[in-house]
């Protein structure tokens, strides 16, 4: 080749079948390349694995180990040890197909890393969907395999995070969720008879929990309570350790009893009762409020105001009202000392 000159090789037609530029391009049935091996397919698009290949190379055994078709899909491996398919599934297609024709997996590996410094992510979905128009779905990681384990017994995983952690000083996060809106879950888990497992300790707004299950301080803040139960229906049959909410009430089954668990409303006031003369009574009252007629009451007695041959007894005498009564059983007046009394009032 002198300068200045492109060699070509060709039988018939227009279309040299190869052409060598003057650059150090080639191309294969091209008259023109834009690329240091640039080739041109023989088949229509949309022929596939179907039509003849654009590129193939083999092995020693003259087996197909790397094969591109004019669709745009890329075959790794011969077909009887299990052929890989990366690609499209037509040559309009949108989508992107990693397909492994024996059902085997794909394992996506990094070399050894050292002194790395920033952030990195071995996989990494970016860019914009615009989904503002139409009844449109949208997955970043689709997991739909149909799984027929036929009598096995090994554990089937969607997902499996099992990572050799080696002298971590930081902190290792399997799974971060980092987004904030109102309209999304974190996690969203819809089927009914699917089960959660939890192992180890776990925090909910807490990075330190010290419990099984440790849940942050609530706010002041509407929305913020650190637990809600609904009210619905009360098991059928009780079932130990089960805490239910019906009737506006909240139940706790120890064994095969089902107790309620108290609604409690409770006050203190200084009470001085006066000098109560014998076989008498002296009433005072502290407010309550939520106390009605008929809810019974507990009542807490300052020790200072005990007296032998008397006692005190206390009960709704109206809304939001609690009288406490100084009864005087002996044969002289009695003066009990003031002091704070505590009334307890229990809700069903």
């Amino acid at each position: 080749m002198t300068s200045g000159q492109n060699v070509e090789f060709r039988t018939s037609g227009s279309i040299p079948l190869l052409k060598l530029f003057e650059s150090g391009s080639i191309s294969i049935k091209k008259s023109t390349s834009d690329a240091t091996l640039s080739i041109k397919g023989q088949d229509a698009l949309g022929l596939g694995a179907s039509g003849v290949p654009v590129l193939k190379l083999e092995n020693v055994n003259g087996e197909n180990m790397f094969t591109y078709y004019n669709d745009g899909n890329v075959y790794f491996g011969n077909q009887s040890l299990g052929q890989k398919r990366f690609g499209q599934d037509n040559y309009n297609d949108t989508k992107m197909y990693f397909v492994n024709w024996q059902g085997g997996g794909f394992q996506f590996t990094t070399g050894t890393h050292s002194d790395v410094s920033g952030s990195e992510s071995t996989i990494s979905t970016t860019g914009t969907k615009n989904l503002s128009t139409g009844n449109f779905s949208h997955n970043s990681l689709s997991i739909n395999d149909a799984i027929n384990q036929d009598g096995g017994t090994g554990t089937l995983r969607g997902v499996n995070i099992a990572p050799t952690l080696i002298n971590v000083t930081g902190s290792y996060i399997g799974v971060d969720l980092n987004f904030n809106n109102s309209n999304a879950y974190a996690i969203y888990q819809s089927g009914a008879n699917t089960k959660n497992y939890w192992n180890g300790i776990t925090g909910f707004g807490l990075t330190s929990p010290s419990a099984m299950l440790h849940i942050k301080a609530g706010t002041a803040t509407a929305n913020t309570a650190p637990l809600k139960i609904n009210e619905g229906t009360n098991l059928a049959t009780p079932e130990d350790g089960a805490i239910e909410h019906t009737s506006d009430n909240l139940h706790f089954t120890a064994g095969a009893t089902r107790y309620t668990l108290a609604k409690t409303l409770t006050a203190t006031s200084a009470l001085d009762f006066a000098s109560t003369s014998a076989q008498n009574s002296t009433d005072l009252t502290i407010t309550v409020t939520g106390a009605a007629d008929g809810d019974a009451v507990l009542l807490g007695v300052p020790n200072a105001a005990v007296n032998a041959n008397s006692s005190f007894t206390a009960w709704v005498s109206a809304a939001n009202t609690v009288t406490v009564r100084f009864n005087n059983y002996s044969s002289s007046s009695i003066d009990p000392a003031s002091g704070t009394f505590r009334v307890s009032v229990i809700k069903y």
